[in-house]
């Protein structure tokens, strides 16, 4: 594939040796644990280099050094390509229409930003950077993230993270008040979705997807621990909602029509009826239903239990 081409010519004009996979590339450069890879930054992929400094007070020093030298902007390094945050120095090499920028150009990028830094921060080397003690042998991947860290704190840091999955784990669900929440983000929804299609006579997808991503946050927060049982909670009443707001629609339409004709409606019968008001509604039960469905997706998504976990590779 194309990018993992780009990521290992990138890596073989760098001079980075260790790729624990084909996403990535890592090595030392100038003293400076440092890594290329390709990441979804917004909606676009990036081939960013990263560089770690670890010294997290010394970040504004490094954005103030970089925006005051005319050098870079001369090398085609604009300022909004890099990041300068918690230690690390990321040149980031948007993708263009015909693909990423040459690996060479972006290593000779990358090789300017390694010198200039070396200027001004000191390089961490090959120390573990946890215990800052302990010499290691190669910088290793956490997480995704190049690092250095020695076996003892590795084995530490592994421990530190199941205990927090654990705890994570014994934490109370909050099922009935979940509840309680996605019922009422639930009805506030298909007021919101029936008015809309009363103001515009149109239905919108996206409305549905924006009441499944509340009630997702809404149960997920009142639950306190997310879990399958929340998902199914968040996704039931996303679809009921946006069924609910199509209804809203069905007796104001009603309502509106018997108002003309003089009559008045018997709610009664009409909330008796609501499986056959759908149901003779057709293509906007199922354009509903469709968004109800999708809307469920995201609610999902947001409900999702957290998976704690270091993943180490070399």
């Amino acid at each position: 594939m194309e990018k993992h081409k780009i990521i290992h010519e990138a890596g073989v004009s760098l001079g980075l040796t260790f790729r624990p996979n084909e996403e990535t590339v890592m090595g030392m450069k100038e003293g400076f644990p440092t890594q290329v890879l390709i990441r979804k930054k917004g909606n676009n992929q990036v081939l960013s280099g990263i560089v770690r400094y670890d010294d997290k007070s010394m970040d504004q020093v490094l954005k103030d050094s970089l925006a005051a030298m005319p050098g870079l902007a001369q090398a085609g390094i604009k300022k909004k390509a890099l990041e300068v945050s918690d230690g690390m120095l990321i040149f980031n090499a948007a993708r263009g229409i015909t693909g990423f920028s040459k690996a060479d150009e972006f290593a000779r990028k990358m090789e300017l930003l390694a010198e200039t830094l070396k200027n001004i921060v000191s390089s961490p080397g090959l120390k573990c950077r946890i215990c800052g003690r302990t010499k290691v042998d190669q910088p290793v991947l956490i997480n995704g993230l190049v690092d250095r860290a020695c076996p003892g704190c590795i084995e530490k840091l592994d421990a530190e993270t199941r205990q927090l999955q654990a705890s994570y784990e014994a934490l109370p669900m909050n099922i009935p008040l979940a509840i309680l929440v996605a019922a009422v983000l639930c009805i506030v929804g298909a007021f919101v979705y029936g008015g809309i299609i009363i103001a515009t006579d149109r239905m919108y997808w996206l409305i549905a997807i924006v009441i499944g991503i509340l009630i997702g946050k809404g149960a997920g927060k009142a639950a306190r621990r997310l879990g399958w049982e929340i998902q199914v909670l968040s996704g039931l009443f996303t679809i009921i909602s946006v069924l609910l707001g199509l209804l809203f629609y069905a007796g104001y339409e009603l309502h509106t029509h018997a108002l003309k004709q003089g009559l008045t409606v018997n709610w009664t019968i009409f909330l008796n009826n609501t499986l056959r008001i759908l149901v003779s509604m057709k293509s906007n039960a199922m354009f509903s239903l469709g968004g109800g469905l999708l809307g469920a997706y995201y609610a999902t998504r947001y409900t999702r239990k957290p998976k704690i976990e270091m993943k180490v590779e070399r």
